[in-house]
């Protein structure tokens, strides 16, 4: 297994920061959201695509998921309001769906770039959850090997 995926699946495993923490990118978790089975499952998925979206450019990739029962708009109107952030263009799909990125634009397929994306509804596990997810994204130059 790649060294990369493995320790975004260790970092799964050992869990995130407290809710309401600063995340070691400076972006905050939303207050009182939380990691449960379904988000881990849900961040295995996120974690996967986020390394085949930065491999073979030299960067090491690293995912974090968690949920929260408050109101969409309300997370949403939260990471707004986050000055590290920036609102990108909505995309089509179904669901409700915002996307953010470090102001520059640099989202996370870029060394040094942090996305977040707020989601409802989501799957995992092969149920469909009502509630919001928030995925924070980032990426950043892997050590060289000598």
């Amino acid at each position: 297994m790649d060294r990369a995926l493995l320790l975004a699946l260790l970092f799964l495993v050992a869990g995130p920061p407290p809710a309401g923490a600063e995340d070691p990118v400076g972006v905050p978790v939303y207050p009182g959201a939380a990691t449960d089975d379904a988000t881990v499952s849900y961040c295995a998925a996120a974690a996967m695509q986020m390394h085949l979206q930065v491999q073979g450019k030299g960067l090491k990739a690293e995912v974090m998921c968690f949920r929260s029962s408050d109101a969409f708009s309300r997370v949403v109107t939260f990471y707004g309001h986050q000055p590290s952030l920036q609102r990108m263009p909505a995309g089509s799909g179904g669901g409700r769906s915002a996307l953010f990125c470090s102001r520059g634009p640099r989202c996370s397929g870029e060394a040094g770039g942090v996305q977040v994306q707020v989601q409802s509804p989501w799957h995992a596990a092969g149920a469909e959850r009502k509630d919001v997810i928030v995925t924070i994204s980032t990426s950043r130059k892997s050590a060289r090997r000598p």
